[in-house]
């Protein structure tokens, strides 16, 4: 678009119109409804869907005057009810897409790191692989320039993707070397892990917890992933404990099941009638629930500091729906296994609220914090409690000032565009 200005003499049902036929000149209607609630949205602040809603409103104004049968009018009213479904998010009280894949997830590879030799690994040379400490976070990279006079170096990041990013003019001052275990041994294989579980799991948990406290995510996330990787490699056998993909009363939910039969394919029949492939669900062993909610919820937090809600909060689904696997027996008898399963859930609860929140999953935030309240968390969870309880207060508010009456209008707009008549 060369220019965009506000015209008179525009249909008072239209919210603009394209000049010269070509999409040079947008000419505006600045009485239209979803105009002014546009521009409302933006003066508040909220930008999160302005490139979509001012598309939205080029391709509307290219159909002014268009033939009532164009059928780039339904293209304009579905690309409408694709808005409205983003916008109306934080009205849905479920949280399907909060439902984590069950089967194997394919992880990028790690970063390639010569072990054997940690002395060596401590040298500042072109092809180390090192650790670059900023403030908030902490990243492995390699370096590819070492300028000993500025003393300063040139790296190379390999990104989740398997893409790579460089940085050039690093202070020696931020660089580091990676920690002991990571150059003296390579991470292990899935079978090398379940081959001696439950000891090689927890080291790796521990290193994550290590990589963690260093702010180096992606690294400590690469170590909870190869963990929880390894638990769904475990055998899925008759009578085993299960949690599936499921519904309740027509929820998306995680079902706790128990595997009834198994054949040769791998095609499992579970209690209540269902049957599903083994690779579609996850075996729970009630003995060792801390270590297996545990690395989810730590993955979790990893994801969140690298922006990823929405993997953060199918974590953080799993650690609550494992839980529900807890032998209610083993827990009146354990008191130290009854602090855990509490602390789980409320801790979970609290952080699905803060990535749902991001999110804008408003209604489903609300809903976390009030059920993590309900479990008498301690004090100082308590007050985080409240905190985010009033984040998501003002959320509402802002959902009910800005959201609701902009998608009024594009249900107005799309009504308009099918020729029907308009609703005030």
């Amino acid at each position: 678009v060369k220019q965009v200005r506000f015209g008179n003499g525009i249909s008072a049902e239209s919210c603009g119109r394209v000049l010269d036929g070509q999409g040079g000149n947008l000419e505006l209607n600045i009485n239209h409804g979803l105009l002014r609630e546009l521009l409302r949205r933006n003066d508040a602040g909220d930008t999160s869907e302005t490139p979509s809603l001012f598309s939205l409103l080029y391709s509307a104004a290219a159909l002014d005057g268009s033939d009532p049968d164009d059928p780039c009018r339904a293209e304009v009213c579905e690309q409408i009810q694709e808005l409205i479904q983003k916008l109306s998010g934080g009205d849905r009280d479920t949280g399907g897409d909060d439902l984590p894949p069950l089967n194997a997830e394919t992880a990028p590879s790690p970063l390639e790191v010569k072990v054997g030799n940690s002395k060596k690994s401590e040298t500042i040379s072109c092809g180390s692989v090192v650790r670059v400490v900023r403030p908030d976070v902490a990243r492995r990279a390699m370096i590819e320039f070492v300028d000993d006079d500025a003393k300063k170096v040139d790296v190379m990041y390999t990104l989740p993707d398997g893409k790579t990013e460089e940085e050039e003019g690093v202070p020696l001052s931020v660089v580091r070397p990676l920690l002991k275990f990571e150059t003296e041994s390579a991470l292990p294989s899935i079978p090398n892990i379940l081959s001696n579980f439950f000891q090689t799991s927890t080291t790796l948990k521990d290193q994550g917890n290590d990589l963690f406290k260093l702010k180096d995510f992606d690294a400590a996330h690469e170590r909870y992933s190869l963990v929880i990787e390894a638990f769904k490699a475990r055998t899925c056998s008759h009578g085993q404990q299960v949690l599936v993909q499921g519904s309740d009363n027509g929820k998306p939910e995680l079902v706790l099941t128990i595997v009834t039969s198994i054949d040769a394919e791998g095609e499992c029949e579970l209690g209540k009638g269902m049957v599903t492939h083994v690779s579609t669900v996850l075996p729970v062993t009630p003995e060792i629930l801390p270590l297996h909610s545990s690395v989810y919820m730590n993955r979790a937090r990893c994801r969140q500091n690298l922006g990823m809600h929405k993997e953060a909060s199918q974590d953080l689904s799993l650690v609550l729906g494992l839980w529900r696997a807890a032998d209610k027996r083993m827990l009146e008898a354990d008191p130290e296994m009854r602090e855990a399963e509490a602390k789980a859930n409320y801790t979970a609860e609290y952080l699905r609220g803060r990535s749902r929140l991001a999110r804008g999953l408003v209604k489903q935030a609300a809903a976390d914090v009030k059920s993590a309240l309900a479990r008498n968390p301690p004090p100082a969870t308590v007050k985080q409690l409240r905190q985010l309880k009033e984040e998501v207060n003002t959320a509402l508010e802002k959902h009910r000032n800005l959201t609701t009456p902009l998608t009024k209008e594009l249900a107005k707009m799309s009504i308009s565009l099918r020729g029907m008549p308009t609703i005030s």
